[in-house]
């Protein structure tokens, strides 16, 4: 028993050591991919540079909202996009990717870092705005960069200087007007596609009696006129942004600069926060002067069409923040100046979601269709989290998304899912190959009854070198010993597990029986073990 109880011993520190290795290899994975991050520009967060602010005024609303913190692959499961709005703010981490297979073979690019969502996610992504979704994506220096490459977009990530800053508050501030064309047609202020198409506009000067009634136009209704009353004009408030360097678009969409910073902007390339125009010492890197774009629209085809999908881009993640929402809370609370950033956002809000009151002709305008402007059945608003630091003790959160976008990623990348089946391929051959060949089978749990004149039916049981072989068996596993164990077992050890002078003598007497004492041995070891 002694022995026993060592053996017993000895696979429990095996094992725990076993798992042991198994935790330590996780919590070494875990720490790699979750870095301390400072949190910030989350919806779900209510310091300064949060969205919190931003996300209780669509549930005040009526608009249900949603946070994704797994992966953004499962918009490919949204059921209505054209109906639902992403919203993503300033990315804080990179994406865990593969190598993918191409035409052209395998490509290594997803390594290579700063991508900040994978091939499989920018494709969810693509797919989600092809079926009719809206996206706003507000990103200055973060890894947002290949999501704006399969767009047409290229972020510069370097820091934008203007002269027109904003003067209650420091250069970090910058204001980006749309009131003054920007694309050089006389006539034509403000934001022109707006100005002509946005679905509050077809309800100006519209009697609409409280603002309940004006639905998601209400932030445009005047409580002293009872009317909803839109101007394209906006004056947007930026915290160091960043600009938009010219290419060309590589989706299959339209895509339209709408606002630029000033014609004495500044990029600062060298990163010296110095600006540096021409260049006086052989190999000085110069700084590049603007203007520069700040915000893009792209658009599966013409953008005022209903039902049309639609991604926004915007080269400053602090465009939302609480400090310049609500204009009078939060770090800067009271040196805000006057902005327009809350009301274009729920512009944006309202055109994404109101599919039929883009769609319906002025003819039809009235008090009568005032249910168009309501919040549609299905809307929601989804804020990407995947890619920011979750506030929670010792990052449990943290770890669990990342435990949960792993299952989602390895469940609906294909390549990830070959590389899976490929692994758990290669492990089931190497048990297979570890495995010993097993012996002829024989039942070792119980032996089959035999009665008199049974001994010829079964003969190939009645040989008492197979009784006693079944015998051994059913003993050696009563006492989870392997093989090997079992052979190295003293007589004396061997003995006291049996414990039955008559079945002892049977294993340890070799000689012949008759088939009534075949008969009784065989009863006594059914018996054996049972009490």
């Amino acid at each position: 028993m002694a022995r026993r109880s060592r053996r017993r011993f000895r696979r429990i520190i095996i094992v725990g050591a076993f798992y042991a290795s198994l935790l330590l290899l996780l919590g070494s994975l875990l720490s790699t991919y979750l870095r301390p991050i400072p949190s910030q520009l989350s919806a779900y967060g209510d310091d300064w540079d949060d969205l919190s602010e931003f996300r209780e005024e669509l549930n005040d609303l009526g608009i249900p909202t949603k946070s994704l913190v797994s992966s953004p692959l499962l918009l490919e499961d949204v059921d209505d996009p054209s109906h639902t709005v992403v919203i993503i703010a300033g990315l804080e981490r990179d994406a865990v990717d593969i190598p993918s297979f191409g035409s052209t073979g395998i490509s290594t690019s997803s390594l290579s870092g700063g991508q900040g969502y994978s091939t499989s996610e920018i494709n969810a992504i693509i797919g989600f705005v092809a079926r009719g979704g809206s996206v706003l994506v507000m990103e200055d220096y973060g890894f947002a960069s290949s999501l704006g490459v399969a767009f047409g977009v290229d972020y510069s990530g370097q820091r934008l200087f203007d002269e027109e800053w904003a003067h209650e508050l420091d250069s970090n501030f910058t204001w980006m007007n749309l009131t003054e064309n920007i694309s050089g047609t006389d006539g034509l202020v403000g934001h022109e596609r707006w100005h002509g198409s946005h679905p509050c506009v077809k309800w100006s000067n519209v009697s609409v009696t409280s603002a309940e009634d004006a639905g998601l136009c209400r932030h445009r209704w005047n409580s002293t006129t009872n009317e909803i009353e839109y101007n394209a004009e906006f004056h947007i408030l930026l915290n160091t942004p960043s600009g938009f360097l010219p290419t060309e678009p590589t989706a299959a969409l339209t895509m339209e600069p709408i606002g630029q910073s000033s014609q004495e902007s500044y990029l600062d390339v060298n990163g010296d926060g110095q600006l540096v125009l021409e260049s006086e010492l052989p190999g000085q890197v110069v700084d590049k002067q603007g203007p520069f774009d700040l915000y893009i629209e792209g658009c599966d085809g013409n953008c005022s069409q209903p039902n049309a999908g639609r991604i926004f881009f915007l080269s400053d993640g602090s465009l939302l923040i609480n400090a310049i929402y609500g204009q009078n809370s939060g770090k800067y609370g009271g040196q805000i100046p006057v902005n327009d950033n809350r009301i274009w956002a729920l512009d944006f809000i309202a055109e994404s979601l109101l599919v039929e009151g883009r769609n319906i002709s002025q003819l039809d305008v009235g008090s009568a269709h005032l249910d168009v402007l309501a919040v549609p059945e299905g809307a929601q608003v989804i804020f990407e989290e995947s890619r920011h630091a979750q506030p929670a003790p010792l990052g449990l959160a943290d770890s669990y998304n990342f435990i949960y976008y792993l299952m989602v990623y390895f469940t609906s990348d294909k390549t990830a899912m070959l590389l899976l089946f490929l692994a758990l391929f290669v492990a089931l051959e190497a048990v297979m190959i570890r495995k010993r060949d097993p012996e002829d089978w024989r039942h070792v749990f119980s032996v089959i009854y035999y009665g008199f004149g049974d001994s010829h039916r079964y003969g190939y049981y009645a040989k008492t070198p197979k009784i006693r072989a079944t015998f051994l068996s059913k003993v050696r596993n009563n006492n989870g010993l392997t093989r090997d164990e079992f052979d190295l077992l003293p007589a004396r050890d061997l003995a006291t597990m049996i414990e039955d002078p008559i079945l002892t003598k049977f294993v340890f007497e070799d000689r012949d029986y008759s088939i009534e004492q075949t008969v009784a041995i065989v009863k006594r070891i059914k018996a054996w073990g049972k009490t």
